[in-house]
């Protein structure tokens, strides 16, 4: 790191700044993440031990004839009929695929690209990432995670033309945390390789060139680890812009991630865990769904019911449990209507 100094006291001054602001930012993004919160029952739990690490599958080059190696999602199948195309693919562990991204000749830092469906994880996969490299359990060189949601980033650039990221991640941070870093700060951070840049949402922005220009830019920052989320179905529009990116489909729960998931779900009201995976195993269509964490949480969120703690037969009588069971929450917010209805 460089300063430019008037003295000594200046430097170390500088020097002081720059250090609380970077465990400012630290210290923000660890206590944002370190729950995971379960959205459909409003409940919670600590991200190191609700959390369950998914595997990442990468395509290898298939030849004539090749059938699939590993089995990475009902969309990714349906993806390969539809393109008449046999793939094989690599499961990896998270810390492996990092590594192996960072091994590769072409970039200086690891760059993923995580693709998953609906309620695959995504998300929390980057709120992982951030709170793992704020806790130092993660990344082996000490990173400020800068989590960022791309929808975001382009209503904030649409507002304020003629900026750059840099500028966005000051304006972002600054309203959130006291001595969040200056812009200068920013950009010097994101040249050194300082920050574990995570974008989520590729898929979610406008279709349009200027921005789609401005993540390519974000390239320029050779030292920076990038890693950023879409979902599956909108990977073609960015696929010819992939080429400096690792991609990597987000894998579904293995047998033994969704049992330990209905393990250490935080129940309402408790149900008998043991009964709930021995009936998914024996009903296959409903096996299927559970591979989803989305899924999965409607489904424990609709036998944890002290009236009806059975799993439903079908998927239909599923939702509709589902449903029910949402329906009968206690209000948040006490409703209090008219005595009279208003004139039509």
């Amino acid at each position: 790191m460089v300063l430019e100094a008037h003295d000594t006291a200046h430097a170390l001054h500088q020097l002081q700044q720059k250090s609380l602001s970077w465990r400012a930012i630290r210290s923000y993004e660890r206590k944002e993440c370190e729950t995971l919160e379960y959205r459909l029952p409003g409940t919670s739990g600590p991200i190191s031990t609700h959390y369950k690490l998914l595997p990442l599958y990468r395509e290898l080059e298939s030849e004539p004839g090749d059938i699939k190696t590993a089995r990475p999602g009902v969309i990714l199948r349906w993806e390969d009929e539809v393109r008449s195309k046999a793939r094989r693919y690599r499961p990896l562990a998270l810390e492996e695929a990092i590594v192996s991204t960072q091994a590769d000749a072409n970039i200086r830092a690891p760059r993923l690209l995580v693709l998953g469906s609906p309620g695959s994880g995504k998300t929390t996969l980057i709120q992982y990432l951030a709170w793992s490299a704020a806790s130092d359990t993660l990344f082996e060189q000490s990173l400020v995670p800068a989590r960022i949601r791309l929808r975001d980033w382009e209503r904030w650039a649409h507002a304020n033309p003629e900026t750059r990221f840099h500028d966005f991640l000051c304006a972002h941070y600054r309203p959130l945390v006291k001595g969040a870093p200056d812009v200068q700060t920013w950009s010097n951070w994101l040249r050194q390789g300082r920050v574990l840049l995570l974008l989520d949402g590729v898929d979610e922005i406008e279709d349009e060139e200027w921005f789609r220009q401005m993540l390519r830019e974000l390239l320029d920052y050779r030292k920076t680890t990038l890693i950023m989320t879409t979902r599956t179905v909108a990977f073609r529009l960015y696929e010819p812009q992939s080429e400096a990116f690792a991609v990597y489909w987000l894998g579904p729960f293995q047998v033994p991630q969704r049992d330990a998931y209905i393990r250490a779900y935080p129940a309402r009201h408790g149900f008998n865990r043991m009964r709930l995976i021995e009936q998914l195993d024996s009903n296959m269509a409903l096996k299927s769904l559970a591979e989803n964490p989305l899924l999965l949480s409607i489904i424990c969120f609709a036998v944890d019911d002290e009236a009806q703690p059975s799993l439903p037969e079908t998927r239909a009588a599923l939702y509709g449990r589902f449903v029910d069971s949402l329906l009968a929450r206690p209000e948040r917010v006490p409703i209090r209507y008219p005595a009279e209805p208003p004139p039509v």
